[in-house]
């Protein structure tokens, strides 16, 4: 009778032991699963900075105020990333008065670019009384993937 008893908890212990197996192998596959999804995904999704955002100079003539700019981007993804802009806005007291755009055909997998033609010309009354910023957004279809700010 005792070696009946000990036969089945060796049975429960051997199901036991294979149900955990299981699941240990389930996990697994799920996490190598989820770990290749995230690594395909970020792969293929569009990773363009802004590296770079300084004043470059700028002018003025009676009237007007010339404020320049350079920007760099830098493709840091493993995709080329085409239709994007770059855009320079000038902001007085937060709101924008003035802004320069320019569009990319495209950017290559781990090419870089300066950019130092942006020049945003203004009534030099629309400056006066207000704390002036600055901020550069590189766009995609209307959508912002990166932003640079002076003050």
């Amino acid at each position: 009778m005792q070696c009946m008893g000990e036969e089945k908890q060796n049975h429960k212990a051997t199901i036991s032991r294979k149900r955990l197996y299981r699941a240990v192998a389930i996990i697994v596959i799920a996490i190598v699963a989820v770990a290749f999804i995230v690594y395909y995904w970020q792969s293929t999704t569009n990773v363009v900075r802004i590296t770079g955002f300084q004043e470059s100079g700028g002018g003025q003539v009676p009237g007007e105020v010339l404020y320049g700019f350079t920007v760099k981007i830098a493709n840091q993804g493993r995709n080329d990333v085409s239709g994007l802009t770059l855009v320079v806005k000038v902001l007085g007291n937060g709101s924008e008065i003035g802004r320069d755009s320019h569009p990319f055909i495209t950017v290559r997998s781990g090419q870089e670019i300066e950019d130092d033609d942006f020049g945003i010309w203004l009534n030099s009354t629309d400056t006066v009384g207000k704390t002036l910023s600055y901020v550069a957004t590189l766009e995609l279809d209307g959508k912002v993937l990166d932003e640079a700010r002076l003050s």
